[in-house]
Order: C-alpha cells, then structure tokens, then sequence
C-alpha cells in the first residue's frame, strides 16, 4: 500500500510511507481503516493504550457514529473524526480524480440521508 501511494497524483512522490507495524505509539495521525467496530463484540483494531492523546484519530466504519475505538480514544482526551465524516471529505478528491464535477464536503453533508 505505501508504495501504491508514492504513484498517486495527489500525493508528493517524495513522500515516505512505512508499512508494517500496528503499533500507533509515536504517530500523529491513527487511523481504523478496518472493518472491526461494525459489530458489536469486535475487539479494539489497535492497542488504544498506546495512542498519544494529542494524535488526531480517524474512523472508516460508518456503521455506527461512535465506535468502541472512537470511544475509548475520546476518554483518552484524542481529537478524533467519525467515519461519515472522513467519507464525506474524501468525495471531493474522489471526483475530482475521476473527472466528474466536485461538491464541497459541506454540500455533501446538506445532501445526505443518514440512518442510525
């Protein structure tokens, strides 16, 4: 993945992106890019003892608003961005890639039907 990322037009190909390692002590930026949190009883994707509480944590399951994990990087004091959210600021890109007209992720907001 990290070497797919370097070829992509929207990222600086200088840009190093080491894979590997699930542990998230040290990283500014955390983020759940799988499906565990969907289900009640999943286990935590991470060791949430070991995320700094000044990272800034992101979540891709839209299941659900707050996750177990985005709850417990809440109590350790962690910005955070729910799933929705991350959905609804990647559109842009993803049209814009794709040669189609973009919207503001605010516009998107205004736009969606969202269950519980």
């Amino acid at each position: 993945m990290g070497n797919r990322l370097t070829f992509r037009r929207f990222v600086n190909p200088a840009l190093r992106v080491p894979t590997g390692s699930s542990d998230p002590a040290g990283f500014d930026i955390v983020v759940n890019a799988t499906p565990l949190g969907m289900n009640d009883g999943d286990p935590l994707p991470i060791d949430v003892a070991r995320i700094a509480s000044s990272a800034f944590v992101g979540e891709v399951v839209m299941k659900r608003e707050m996750t177990a994990f985005l709850n417990a990087v809440a109590e350790r004091g962690c910005r955070f961005q729910v799933g929705t959210d991350m959905l609804f600021e990647q559109i842009p890109a993803y049209l814009d890639f794709f040669g189609f007209p973009s919207a503001t992720p605010e516009v998107l907001r205004s736009l969606a039907r969202l269950g519980d």
